[in-house]
C-alpha cells in the first residue's frame, strides 16, 4: 500500500518507528506531505529526509519532549509523539490488535522484508498503561478501528468522531 498516508490526508504528521518501512512505502514528495517521522532507525531521516525522535523501551508515556517510549509497536510511539505535539484528542484507525480476516494488520501482511511478529498481548498490555497516562494528562483517546480487541479507550466510528467538514 504505497500509499497509506491518503488514509487521512488531513493528518499533520506520518510516523513509522522503522527505516524499512519507509523504504518500502516510498514517502510521498516533501511539497505535498505532512511531516514524517521515525524513531528506530536514524540513519533512515538522512537518507529519507524524516524527522527523527529517539525511543526508549520504558512503560508508559513518555513527558521527556525529545523522546517516545516504544511500546513494542509504531502506533503506541505515534501517540506518545501527538502528546509531545501537545494533542488533546487522538482517534485510533486500525488499531486491530488481533488478527482480521486472517491477517496480521487491517490493511494485511506485511511484503518480506517487513514481516516481523505482532505479539499482540504484548501491545495490549502497553496500550493499558498509556491509556492511564494520556488520561490522567488531558488526552482523550478514541478507538475508531472498525475490528479491534483493544479494549482500554472509548470506541466510536469515525464518522461519528470527527466533526462533519473533516469526515
Amino acid at each position: 500500500m504505497n500509499d497509506a498516508w491518503r488514509l487521512a490526508p488531513w493528518a499533520d504528521v506520518l510516523y513509522a518507528c522503522d527505516g524499512r518501512w519507509w523504504d518500502a512505502k516510498k514517502p510521498p514528495s516533501r511539497a505535498n506531505a505532512p511531516s514524517l517521522w521515525v524513531s528506530q532507525d536514524e540513519p533512515a531521516c538522512h537518507r529519507l529526509g524524516l524527522a527523527y525522535v529517539p525511543s526508549l523501551n520504558v512503560a508508559g508515556l513518555c513527558r521527556d519532549p525529545w523522546v517516545v517510549h516504544q511500546g513494542s509497536n509504531s502506533g503506541f510511539q505515534a501517540m506518545n509523539l501527538a502528546y509531545h505535539f501537545g494533542a488533546t484528542r487522538i482517534l485510533l484507525l486500525g488499531f486491530d490488535m488481533q488478527k482480521t480476516g486472517g491477517k496480521n494488520h487491517w490493511f494485511g501482511d506485511h511484503p518480506p522484508g517487513l514481516q516481523v511478529p505482532s505479539p499482540f498481548a504484548k501491545f495490549i498490555q502497553h496500550f493499558n498503561v498509556i491509556a492511564a497516562d494520556l488520561a490522567n494528562n488531558g488526552v482523550e483517546v478514541t478507538n475508531c478501528s472498525t475490528e479491534t480487541a483493544l479494549r482500554c479507550f472509548p470506541r466510536s466510528t469515525i464518522a461519528q468522531a470527527l466533526p462533519l467538514e473533516q469526515s
